[in-house]
């Protein structure tokens, strides 16, 4: 059970394989010796909670999240009843709307969402006296236009006799489109969640938790979750006003799979109303009543339970692969489809993208790693910059996830084209990348840009790099110094291999939805030896690991060729190490076993 350590680190472990420091989690055991008491729980499930710095009035919400408690007054938000009122009164009086979204997950699924309503909205009517029109959207092509509303996509939507426009998860700094629209006659109203400047676009309405006059605390949500919000709030102005019947409205509860999704690939914050949102949406999507979501897990042969990592790690990831090198509109299709046969053509497109992504990819990577390895030299740069003509747009955003991973510094790719370059930027914790990338813009260093903390996007010419490269230096350095210099992995408690049963992990079931915000809890099993290690895969590597009493745990460490943990765990000559991963469930052939998922090693200084 979870171990109490007098030293500064876990373990004594300073400097790992990885060049972490182990630290604890949580520092006074007190806490969790007060919540297992007061709410009757192990107190391992204790000790992880109290480490996550759930508020102690909230521990219930946290236990058993449900929609009911964590969802607020929809009128909360600014311009929401303005809002409500406008897309409600356009639904009723016939008009048709036009969607304008992002080509990722949290677009598609916000698209799918207004796409599904008014779809359910025209079967509960079909045999009545309302006419309802089934809206039109626009998903910008990630290659050719870039994120964001564009003045083509005004002007396809105004063609096809779209009297309201509404953006999803963009639009809060479009105000050249967003003028275009309005100086045409059309209404627009912006559904995003990215931060806004205090001017904003000038528009009917726009629903943003991150706009700078908002008051409501939801700056955490997705744009799928402002979007949930919004169409909470146009049910009931459909009812209050329209006089519809709460059983002929759409049973928002049955959408919320969608919701989910983009929750958890937008990677914000599963605390609050967003763990609600993830956890009834993966019990809503449980049913398959999404013929897209049940067809894109078959193609990707998921088996039995779908849990947040499929969301993230497999099904997430094939609807992005339309909008990286396939075709923008699909993911939005795929989820707000009804025919079952589109449904499966669409999955099995969506998965030959994204094998084709990752095939793309790879060779981005290497090439990328490549540079990035010659710019290295005494630890600077502090912000790695790379560029080239040949890598595919659609990609430079992961591959530099996977270089701020490796080398634990905020990064940026850039893809350049014939006439300019689109980059895309990760960062690391306490590194405002975002903020950084908007100061460029207002200094006139790159074209346009902007993006959060953590991930941030632009575009740039050729000519401004070096500029641009020297700027980013100097106004992230400091920040970048300071956050490497406390790199650490925290620690929930220390385990034995027999200690990590089924009933343990059915114990730690209670924590899930796991994800940005509240992270998977992570062991140490001290002083264990390796009864094997085979190579498996592309680089990984498949452990036996046994505890002092002769306990067996099996564990699997991804991407070991990669950060060396091959090399160290092959030759051991016998020796114990300390591990550090995550508990999982082994699903194969029907049966269920425990593995754990390493994360780190450190060898033991005697």
């Amino acid at each position: 059970m979870p171990s109490t350590i007098a030293s500064k680190y876990f373990l004594d472990v300073e400097k790992s394989h990885l060049g972490q420091k182990w630290v604890a989690r949580l520092d006074h055991a007190e806490e969790a010796i007060t919540i297992a008491q007061k709410f009757d729980i192990p107190e391992i499930l204790a000790r992880t909670i109290a480490g996550r710095n759930v508020e102690f009035d909230e521990i219930e919400n946290y236990l058993t999240p449900t929609l009911r408690a964590a969802m607020p007054d929809p009128y909360i938000l600014q311009d929401m009843e303005l809002a409500a009122m406008r897309i409600s009164d356009a639904i009723m009086q016939g008009q048709k709307i036009g969607i304008i979204g992002d080509y990722d997950v949290d677009g598609a699924t916000s698209t799918a969402l207004i796409l599904r309503f008014v779809d359910d909205l025209i079967d509960l009517h079909k045999d009545g006296t309302e006419k309802f029109i089934r809206p039109e959207f626009y998903i910008p092509d990630r290659q050719a236009e870039g994120y964001g509303p564009s003045i083509a996509a005004v002007d396809d939507l105004a063609r096809k006799d779209c009297q309201l426009i509404v953006t999803v998860d963009c639009g809060v700094l479009a105000y050249e489109p967003m003028k275009y629209a309005t100086d045409k006659g059309l209404d627009v109203i912006i559904l995003d969640h990215h931060m806004a400047e205090e001017k904003l676009p000038e528009v009917l309405a726009v629903i943003n938790p991150n706009r700078q006059d908002d008051m409501s605390g939801l700056g955490h949500l997705a744009a799928c979750g402002v979007v949930f919000v919004t169409l909470v709030a146009v049910n009931r102005v459909l009812r209050e006003k329209h006089g519809i019947a709460a059983k002929q409205l759409p049973n928002l509860m049955n959408m919320l799979d969608l919701v989910a999704l983009g929750t958890v690939c937008d990677v914000v914050s599963l605390t609050g109303l967003n763990r609600a949102f993830v956890n009834q949406g993966l019990k809503v999507m449980a049913k398959f009543g999404n013929i897209g979501i049940e067809s894109l897990a078959q193609a990707a042969q998921i088996f039995g339970k779908i849990e947040a990592y499929h969301l993230g790690y497999i099904i997430g990831p094939r609807i992005n692969a339309g909008g990286r090198v396939g075709n923008s509109r699909l993911g939005s299709m795929i989820l707000s489809t009804r025919d079952k046969d589109e449904a499966n053509s669409i999955a099995l497109r969506l998965d030959g993208y994204n094998q084709d992504r990752q095939t793309i990819e790879k060779n981005v990577l290497d090439a990328a790693y490549y540079q990035a390895e010659q710019e290295i030299n005494d630890d600077l740069p502090n912000v790695i910059i790379v560029s080239d003509f040949a890598w595919h747009q659609g990609v430079i955003g992961i591959v530099a996830g996977r270089i701020k991973e490796k080398y634990n510094r905020p990064t940026i790719v850039i893809g350049f084209d014939a006439t300019d370059g689109k980059g895309s930027g990760r960062s690391i914790p306490g590194v405002d990348l975002g903020a950084a990338i908007q100061k460029a813009v207002e200094k006139k260093l790159i074209i346009k840009g902007g993006g959060h903390a953590m991930a941030a996007g632009l575009s740039i010419k050729e000519d401004q790099l070096a500029e641009f490269r020297a700027f980013m230096e100097a106004e992230l350095s400091a920040d970048v110094i300071t956050a490497r210099q406390h790199t650490s992995l925290k620690i929930d408690g220390a385990l034995t291999a027999s200690a990590a049963n089924m009933k343990l992990l059915r114990t730690l079931e209670t924590l899930e939805p796991y994800g940005t915000g509240n992270a998977r809890p992570v062991f140490a099993f001290p002083s264990h030896h390796i009864g094997f290690a085979k190579i498996i895969g592309k680089g990984h590597l498949k452990l036996s690991l046994r505890s002092a009493d002769g306990s067996k745990l099996d564990a699997i460490a991804f991407g070991a060729e990669e950060n060396g943990m091959t090399k160290l765990l092959t030759n051991h000559g016998g020796k114990a190490f300390h591990f550090v991963g995550n508990l999982k469930v082994n699903r194969w052939q029907g049966r269920e076993s425990v593995q754990l998922q390493l994360i780190d090693v450190a060898a033991i200084h005697y």
